[in-house]
């Protein structure tokens, strides 16, 4: 039986372990923290195949920077001195074309649709309860200047084969008559879903132990074993781990992690 070490305990990380577990290897996860934090667990459970477009695009790096002075906004990025970052403020700008844009629309928009169909395959099973819900999206606006990047955006969707109808206010209201509503209007994307990310994260993990995965938290990662160009050890602060495969699913951290090989 192949043993398989998976460095990280988010979303990533469970799902390669339950389908690696299906397969019939013998898997550890290593998480560094709890379940009941970070980002999988904390999150507004969206499943959207209605946003292909990247996030690297034309207009965006103006917008960004705006965005990345502001501790509220969206795009924050907290000031520091930092190769990295740099690093990727440029590739950022570098690929923020049009080019980019309709090389990537197709790409995210097939990897959207797979994990949807996905998450409906592993929501049938049964095996965890988290609140399945496929009612749409709706993006809603208040101003003119939004209004038209909404239906520019609908439009985008619309040609590659993703559902988008541009709604008044009026029909938003109809759509949700048990809230007052106050806005110009929106864009309903019929064919997103969303789930209860709390539930799922604790559910997986609750299903992998009960299914033989080897579940290992408040562990940090501090180096590998390479013998012939293949890593064959995990050393944690508490112990080393000795596997036939590593998947490194460490979100933010993976960079780090990568740089120790």
């Amino acid at each position: 039986m192949k043993s398989v070490g998976i460095i990280g305990g988010g979303i990533n990380g469970l799902f390669s372990a339950y389908y690696l577990q299906q397969l019939g290897c013998q898997v550890t996860i290593i998480e560094r923290g709890s379940f009941a934090d970070g980002c999988s667990f904390g999150n507004a459970g969206m499943i959207v195949p209605s946003h292909i477009v990247p996030l690297a695009q034309p207009g965006m790096m103006a917008k960004g920077l705006r965005w990345m002075l502001s501790s509220s906004s969206p795009f924050y990025v907290k000031p520091r001195l930092s190769l990295g970052l740099l690093k990727w403020g440029y590739l950022f700008w570098k690929n923020s074309t049009e080019a980019h844009v309709k090389r990537s629309i197709p790409i995210l928009r097939d990897l959207s649709f797979l994990s949807k169909q996905l998450f409906q395959e592993f929501n049938q099973t049964g095996a965890v309860d988290f609140n399945w819900q496929e009612r749409g999206l709706l993006m809603l606006y208040k101003n003119a200047e939004t209004e038209a990047e909404m239906r520019e955006e609908a439009h985008v969707a619309n040609a590659a084969g993703v559902e988008a109808f541009v709604l008044s206010g009026q029909d938003v209201q109809a759509l949700e008559p048990d809230v007052q509503t106050d806005v110009r209007g929106a864009v309903f994307y019929r064919g997103d879903a969303h789930i209860n990310p709390n539930a799922l994260i604790l559910g997986l993990v609750a299903h992998l132990r009960r299914n033989g995965v080897t579940i290992l938290e408040n562990q940090t990662v501090q180096d590998f074993g390479v013998a012939n160009q293949s890593v064959r050890q995990v050393v944690t602060n508490e112990n080393s781990h000795q596997f036939d495969e590593i998947v490194i699913a460490s979100g933010a951290w993976s960079p780090l992690m990568t740089q120790k090989l």
